[in-house]
């Protein structure tokens, strides 16, 4: 609203320049250039107007109308993971190739272009088969999702008039998504591709008049067919996502115009949407529901590398340690306090010599504790003399541990590395 779309009772209306444009004393110069460079926008955009609309938009509360919004997440997953694994595929399947990467089972064995990229992102491209199987799971969360946004549309009657259109596009987007799923997994040229690429094949040469004219299009010829995956290609990554987007932007925009629908209650309407405005409540629940997705997503992600590593590990499940950086935090490993406690809250602050820690309740029970490792724990002066050298360094050892190997930065480690030496022959 400007100065003269209304004013208080008793004043006059007040002049653009002079109400806009705010005290040089108050704002720094840069916030005026930002300033009169919104207002030249808005000028002729009309954005500002716009926006506080969109800002006021109202969303229903109830957590069925988040389904659309899981599959809207979801594409967004899949748009930025696609991109990720477009740079490294190659869709090739006439050209053969010895496999020669880092999977064993595989090595020697002569697999397409296209099965050998599919390789080299799982098991050599850094973050490939996280990307790759997240890029997975958001496909099968993206369908799922709509399914489950049309149920609650059919079931509570949603689709009804004036959003029979909205119907329509959501049953296209459902449709335009299982395309892009097929085409997609067909890409790899494995068992499950050539599997699924035989049933595609056989549904379209099964159409009527113009189904062997389809299949020879897209296949280039009979089943197996030279070119499929690379017309499955484009397809995938670019035809059926950008018409997924026109869908999308479509079904936004009618949403819009008519609102969305929502269950009877206190002060419901026909003509009314009763809930939480854009801003700022819905944006970050919508931002939270964002994320919330995409770590679902990634939590389903198979890593045998990683989950081998873990096995062999032992996880502390009930320590809750807020202590950084090393020699603190060990400090609370060991003694089972937190930093406020210990008060060793730093790399060269001393733990008091009398602090109980696993090691010293342990020796006390007859055992030796061993350390192989380090805990940089810096030694309380206290309890030695003034020119005592271990004073000087704060990568000692813990109160009760015997030191096996020393493993250490600032001070002598040289036995360690005879050790890796004596261990890995390439050592530099």
């Amino acid at each position: 609203m400007t100065a003269t779309d209304a004013t208080e009772p008793g004043t006059e209306p007040a002049d653009d320049t002079s109400t806009d444009v705010a005290p040089a004393h108050r704002h720094p110069k840069a916030h005026q250039r930002a300033g009169r460079l919104g207002r030249w926008i808005d000028s002729r955009t009309g954005i500002a107007r716009v926006g506080r609309g969109a800002l006021n938009k109202v969303f229903p509360n109830h957590w069925s109308f988040l389904l659309g919004e899981i599959a809207l997440y979801s594409f967004v997953v899949l748009l930025l993971t696609g991109i990720y694994l477009t740079l490294f595929f190659d869709a090739d399947s006439t050209g053969m190739t010895t496999y020669d990467g880092s999977y064993g089972p595989m090595q020697g064995v002569q697999v397409s272009e296209a099965y050998n990229s599919a390789l080299e992102i799982s098991f050599d491209v850094k973050g490939g088969l996280l990307v790759r199987q997240i890029h997975h799971w958001a496909a099968l969360v993206f369908v799922g999702a709509i399914v489950l946004h049309l149920c609650r549309v059919f079931f509570t009657g949603a689709f009804r008039r004036p959003r029979e259109l909205n119907w329509v596009v959501g049953c296209t987007l459902f449709m335009l998504a299982v395309v892009n799923g097929f085409a997609g997994y067909s890409l790899l040229d494995d068992q499950l591709s050539g599997t699924g690429l035989r049933i595609g094949y056989s549904v379209l040469i099964s159409i009527p008049v113009i189904g062997p004219w389809l299949g020879s299009l897209i296949f280039g010829g009979n089943f197996p067919g030279d070119d499929v995956i690379a017309r499955l290609y484009p397809i995938h990554i670019l035809v059926v996502p950008l018409l997924i987007i026109a869908m999308l932007t479509v079904h936004l925009t009618v949403l819009i115009r008519h609102k969305h629908t929502h269950f009877p209650g206190k002060g419901a309407r026909d003509d009314n949407v009763v809930g939480e405005r854009l801003w700022p409540t819905y944006v970050f629940k919508a931002g939270a529901l964002f994320f919330c997705v995409f770590g679902a997503l990634a939590s389903h992600v198979h890593l045998p590398n990683m989950r081998a590593l873990a096995a062999e590990g032992v996880a502390f499940l009930e320590h809750y340690s807020v202590t950084a950086p090393c020699g603190p935090s060990r400090v609370s490993l060991l003694t089972g306090q937190y930093a406020m406690n210990h008060r060793a809250v730093r790399n060269g602050t001393p733990l008091r010599h009398d602090a109980p820690t696993l090691a010293t309740e342990a020796r006390k029970a007859g055992y030796e504790p061993l350390l192989f490792g380090y805990t940089d724990t810096a030694q309380d002066p206290r309890s030695l003399p003034a020119d005592d050298p271990r004073l000087k360094t704060y990568e000692e050892v813990a109160p009760g541990l015997v030191e096996i190997v020393r493993m250490r930065q600032e001070t002598d480690s040289t036995a360690w590395e005879a050790h890796l030496r004596g261990k890995i022959a390439d050592l530099p």
